[in-house]
């Protein structure tokens, strides 16, 4: 068969389904490679602002919690 027949014959079954060669899959928002150094910078400043948030004063549960484990499995679980 030829391409063309193939695609002729996809467009009959499924005509709403993007054809190879029609459409974009991918696309990106307006201007993200302009934009994207300065957000990543903004999260990062974020995240070392949480940082220094993590005084005991401020959030004792917090503090705790990141000193404990929060799951644990039996001893040799994996060599079974």
């Amino acid at each position: 068969m030829k391409k063309e027949e193939i695609r002729d014959e996809l467009k009959q079954i499924a005509p709403n389904m993007p054809l190879p060669g029609n459409t974009s899959f991918f696309t990106l928002p307006d201007n993200y490679f302009s934009s994207a150094q300065q957000q990543i910078f903004q999260k990062i400043k974020l995240e070392e602002q949480w940082k220094n948030a993590a005084d005991p004063a401020l959030s004792p549960v917090l503090s705790q919690m990141k000193h404990s484990k929060a799951f644990s499995m039996p001893e040799n679980y994996f060599s079974e």
